[in-house]
């Protein structure tokens, strides 16, 4: 996308500046443009102070014919909006407030690629009918721009903008948002087009969109510069408030419901285009924070809790991460102290409570800031948790998962024992929520809830609660829980240990064992080639294979790649087909900027190698480790089984004998049964055996069982300790 495109809209009639007139006039009409501020406490922002600055950003950004970009709040731009209003006399009609979807990287580019755009044009129409089609071209000035309308032959608009103010706003989706704020003035229209002076033409195809409070342009772009040269076609999409909507305010209050409204419409527009192996949250709202000396401060605060952190890693994401299970880890797990909860798809956050504010903190290290005062009243500040946010299945509502704590109210528990944690969640997080804010049923962003842990004698109680769902998805379900799982966790009864704990270890069923890459395309004279990538000693990039994807999943890539905010950091999860000897492509993990180690890479390949089943885990885990027979069990089950499709292999082959013997006594259609009857029963022969390894019930699976595999409840003899079951949280 070019920058010239970018800039080309952002015409600004400079010398109608009317900053100087904040907290003047202001009286006419309705909405913010008459609100009056009520007088900051101590702990509030300043705001005269902070308008003050923004006018003087202004005033220099005007002078070097630049707009002034501000770090998003919604508290500056209702600000914003305040001020305007004030410096038109209250004309809230001259006000525009809109916002664009684009990427946000060093600089914002505005727009979407071709597919989205498309899909999102299509879900629009769904929900809000035909658009209202115009075909328009601007011609560009450097302080004004004329509008002919194509399909009318006429010029119909010549307008300027005024004190444009922009806010970044970053998320966690496919597509960023840029907030605007600015007066729109409307001039005399000429009967005809100038013949000079016309910086840009660009050509708008738009479709438009009306709600009550705004309208949604979806705008297909050609930009013809003065030597007629056409730049690419692009894609943008642009939702604004309109003035009767700011109008019908009449406090600060209904300015900020307005305002949050406006954003979560913003947001849901990308989530209509969000792919669906995405899990995303556009409904929960979060600011990023960006100030670095805010962002220092809030990191000290997190390493003051965790255990043995190192400080100097700043960049590096603190939270305690686990390793893959592996066959030589079974000895281990089964000498110790382990609790065993299934491994949640979800995404992971830890929760900062501190400065009377409620932070999310995600794998990136960056923080996010949420609108929870429910919480701080409950926990107090420097309160940090640990979880991930998942989406329940059948609701449709955030749920935060809580699975540790490390302070509570400025008190470090993370030096205790894991037990001692899941007893300090049970009654100092989960026992005053579900009280005071679940039962309640009061509006909030998301609702807290804790992960199950069990002893590992009763791994089997975790596997009962797991649906299978076919496709590779699967499901934990109990009484109130029903998401997404992809796997076991076993976690040591120890203390809270950062980074990478060599004793917390994840296993994954077969099919969910994934590793995320580094794609690198590299250009040559013909096509484009893929690589995957991952990094070796001192972050140097290794090539691990060229990309062999199927062509379904590299044209998925190639569209995912181009909404990259970075190339150079597009990381993809993908698994190994083994049944086809190929790799599988599932999506961009955005919230990650490194491929996965090369030390990872294989321990991911051993753990594929091995392929340990949900079976061997039920079977060995709760066993010590002088009576694990799991190898020789298995040798005899193979052996019977082996024995038993020879002799069945045998009695169908005397079957088939005979039957051939009376093939020539008897008419042809009577063989062609014959051989059919023989074929069927050689398949049900070869299905019962496959479906063993697949861990299906069948005579003479010890481990089969009424349920779903993974909810077996049959158990060999002896191989369990009997004990009443302990669900901790």
């Amino acid at each position: 996308m070019s920058n010239k495109r970018g800039n080309s809209d952002d015409y600004n009639n400079n010398n109608n500046n009317n900053n100087n007139n904040y907290g003047g006039g202001g009286g006419g009409g309705g909405g913010p443009g008459g609100l009056k501020k009520r007088r900051p406490d101590n702990n509030d922002h300043d705001v005269v102070g902070s308008l003050l600055g923004d006018m003087q950003v202004q005033k220099e950004a005007n002078q070097q014919g630049k707009q002034p970009k501000s770090t998003f709040s919604a508290k500056a731009v209702i600000d914003r909006i305040i001020q305007l209003c004030n410096a038109e006399q209250g004309q809230v009609d001259k006000l525009e407030v809109e916002a664009r979807l684009g990427l946000l990287t060093s600089t914002f580019k505005s727009g979407t690629i071709q597919e989205d755009f498309s899909v999102l044009m299509e879900r629009l129409t769904a929900k809000h009918g035909k658009p209202v089609e115009t075909h328009e071209t601007d011609h560009i000035f450097d302080d004004y721009r004329i509008v002919y309308d194509e399909d009318l032959k006429q010029v119909v608009r010549k307008e300027s903008k005024a004190d444009r103010t922009t806010f970044n706003l970053p998320t966690n989706l496919i597509y960023d948002i840029r907030v605007s704020v600015s007066v729109e003035h409307q001039l005399p229209v000429p009967l005809n087009l100038p013949e000079s002076g016309v910086r840009q033409r660009r050509y708008k195809a738009r479709s438009t969109f009306k709600d009550s409070l705004w309208k949604i342009d979806m705008t297909q772009v050609t930009t013809l510069l003065l030597n007629d040269q056409q730049e690419a076609t692009t894609y943008e999409v642009e939702i604004e408030l309109l003035p009767t909507a700011i109008q019908n305010t009449n406090s600060i209050e209904s300015v900020h419901d307005l305002l949050n409204q406006f954003l979560a419409e913003t947001k849901s527009l990308i989530s209509l285009i969000q792919p669906q192996q995405t899990l995303s949250f556009p409904d929960v709202e979060m600011e990023k924070v960006t100030a670095p000396q805010e962002v220092m401060h809030l990191k000290d605060i997190v390493f003051k809790y965790i255990p043995n952190v190192n400080t100097k890693k700043t960049d590096t994401f603190p939270g305690s991460m686990p390793i893959n299970f592996g066959k030589k880890h079974f000895r281990y797990v089964q000498a110790n102290d382990y609790y065993v909860s299934e491994k949640t798809d979800g995404v992971r956050y830890l929760l900062l409570i501190t400065n009377d504010t409620i932070y999310m903190i995600d794998r990136k290290f960056d923080f996010y800031t949420v609108a929870y005062p429910k919480l701080l009243e409950l926990y107090g500040n420097d309160t940090l948790l640990d979880g991930e946010m998942i989406r329940h299945l059948k609701t449709k509502r955030p749920i935060y998962l809580v699975f540790d704590i490390l302070s509570h109210g400025g008190t470090p528990v993370g030096a205790k024992k894991l037990s001692a944690r899941l007893e300090a969640i049970r009654n100092s997080i989960m026992v005053p929520f579900t009280n005071h804010i679940e039962n309640q049923n009061l509006p909030i962003p998301f609702i807290l809830w804790a992960k199950n842990f069990h002893p590992k004698t009763q791994l089997d109680t975790v596997f009962k609660s797991v649906r299978n769902r076919g496709g590779g998805d699967r499901t934990f379900e109990d009484h109130k829980r029903n998401h997404n799982t992809d796997g076991i966790i076993f976690t040591p009864n120890t203390p809270y240990t950062p980074y990478t704990q060599q004793d917390l270890y994840k296993w994954k069923y077969l099919d969910k064992w994934t590793i995320d890459y580094r794609v690198v395309r590299r250009d040559n004279q013909r096509e484009p080639r893929w690589f995957l990538t991952c990094l070796g000693r001192e972050n140097t990039d290794v090539d691990c294979r060229e990309i062999n994807f199927s062509s379904e999943d590299l044209d998925k890539l190639r569209r995912d790649y181009t909404r990259a905010r970075d190339p150079n950091t597009v990381i993809v999860e993908c698994s190994y087909q083994a049944n086809i000897g190929r790799w599988k492509y599932h999506m961009v993990r955005q919230d990650k900027v490194k491929p996965n180690y090369i030390s990872i890479v294989m321990d991911t390949m051993e753990s594929i190698a091995e392929a340990i089943t949900a079976e061997e885990l039920q079977f060995r885990v709760p066993l010590s480790a002088d009576n694990d027979n799991w190898d020789e069990e298995m040798s005899r089950m193979r052996a019977t089984l082996l024995a038993n499709i020879k002799k069945k292999s045998g009695s169908s082959s005397s079957s088939s004998s005979s039957s051939s013997s009376r093939h020539h006594q008897g008419h042809h259609q009577s063989s062609s049964s014959s051989l059919q009857a023989q074929h069927q029963q050689q398949q049900q022969q070869q299905s019962r055996s496959s479906a063993y390894y697949q861990g299906s019930n069948y005579e003479g699976d010890p481990f089969g069982g009424d349920d779903d595999t993974t909810g077996s409840s049959n158990q060999p003899a002896g191989s369990y300790q009997n004990g009443e079951q302990q669900e901790y949280i």
